[in-house]
């Protein structure tokens, strides 16, 4: 069963003034529902208009199709018998949502090119949701991308600026940053996404780069509290699992998407072993560090050059073995790898490379087992207590049991019963 539906039926709605119309629905697949570009196509085949999508008022969601109800608006002139409603409200500083903001940001963006000495192509909208609005920019020097951030993740700008001075190599370069707008400007990554499948040899130089990041952020920990990275310790996981278990709504116990009262039971029982597992980390020789918070391969590139990581929204300060279950779980649904088992250790065995200074070959295949489950346990947590709303990402409930099975299966996988 798919967590996240991706076909679409979106009623346009024209954005600017004060009176009321609607535009015809545009139908749309095969895309995450954040990705606008897909949508902003189908609207200049049937509208006629380039438009900028503000956001979503509603939606519903049966038969596999997620109908929306968007608000766009138009960049250039609308026909005679196309008319407009006003504008929604702002929430959590999302800016991108009200009309007039692209235009700002398009200043900005010419600012930045003539301090820079670069001439802007394009720029093109490609993704807006509730967490961001993401803008690709061609340039003669090249591609960059830009991404504005709502108030409550605020601290990812001043974050991204910091881990590009600490590790150059494993980030793309900061191009321009405005904090109190929350925008942030950054050269394209080299390469490919990794999402889009590697050979083994590739898969394992992204997971020890990665490890390697980590390593030189342990002596930061001060450093990246001051920036705003949340205390997301194992031993705060532990307290949490015992929340999130007795929240039986949160697993949506019977429904489509839910677990059913057997796996929650399951996962109730397997409580002691997990908060056991918790404090075993808690007390571990490896000091906290970063923890990027969506490690999938999405969010990873790779090339010629060293594998950078993008997207640290909900990135925190954890045990570091926390992170590597995205990516992990990301390498066993890439048709380049034959053999998951064999080769999800190989990628474990060259992550775990870099973390020697720290413990024996044993003790870091140890934490590593016992991080596993709780890596998915702590993705759980993030979208049962630490998502912000409002928002109308309605698949976003459906993470708490997704994880929390993820977490059953690793459990059941380590032999615990």
């Amino acid at each position: 069963m798919a967590l996240i539906e991706d076909r679409f039926e979106d009623t346009i709605l024209v954005v600017n003034g004060d009176y009321g119309g609607a535009l015809p629905v545009v139908r749309t697949r095969d895309h995450h529902p954040a990705d606008v570009e897909p949508t902003r196509r189908a609207i200049r085949d049937t509208l006629g208009i380039d438009a900028f999508v503000l956001g979503w008022r509603e939606v519903t969601v049966r038969g596999g199709v997620a109908r929306r109800l968007l608000e766009v608006e138009p960049l250039g002139d609308l026909r005679e018998d196309q008319r407009w409603i006003s504008p929604s409200e702002l929430v959590d500083g999302r800016e991108w949502t009200q009309p007039g903001w692209f235009d700002r940001v398009r200043e900005w963006l010419e600012h930045q090119a003539r301090r820079g000495g670069w001439n802007i192509q394009a720029v093109e909208q490609i993704r807006t949701w509730e967490f961001s609005c993401v803008l690709r920019v061609q340039t003669d020097q090249g591609e960059l991308y830009f991404k504005a951030l709502p108030t409550t993740y605020a601290a990812e700008v001043r974050l991204v600026e910091q881990l590009t001075a600490w590790d150059p190599k494993h980030l793309p370069e900061v191009v321009g940053a405005d904090e109190s707008a929350r925008w942030l400007l950054l050269r394209a990554c080299a390469g490919q996404c990794l999402e889009a499948g590697a050979p083994l040899a590739v898969w394992r130089r992204a997971a020890r780069a990665y490890a390697e990041l980590q390593v030189g952020a342990t002596e930061r920990v001060v450093s990246l509290r001051a920036l705003g990275c949340p205390d997301r310790s194992p031993s705060t996981l532990r307290e949490a699992i015992g929340r999130l278990c007795a929240d039986e709504a949160a697993f949506l116990v019977g429904e489509e998407h839910g677990l059913t009262f057997a796996e929650l039971e399951s996962l109730r029982a397997a409580q002691p072993w997990l908060e056991a597992a918790c404090e075993e980390l808690s007390a571990s020789n490896l000091p906290l560090t970063i923890e990027h918070g969506d490690l999938w391969a999405s969010n990873v590139y790779v090339g010629d050059g060293e594998p950078q990581f993008i997207d640290w929204t909900d990135a925190c300060i954890s045990h570091p073995f926390l992170s590597l279950g995205p990516l992990l779980r990301s390498a066993g649904w890439d048709p380049h790898l034959q053999d998951d088992r064999a080769t999800v250790g190989e990628i474990a065995d060259a992550y775990l490379g870099p973390w020697a200074v720290y413990a024996g070959p044993a003790q870091l295949r140890r934490e590593l087992e016992l991080a596993k489950p709780l890596a998915a346990l702590h993705i759980a947590v993030t979208y049962w207590s630490l998502t912000p709303p409002p928002h109308l990402q309605w698949w976003m409930p459906r993470g708490v049991p997704f994880f929390a099975r993820m977490a059953l299966e690793l459990l059941a996988a380590a032999g615990v019963p």
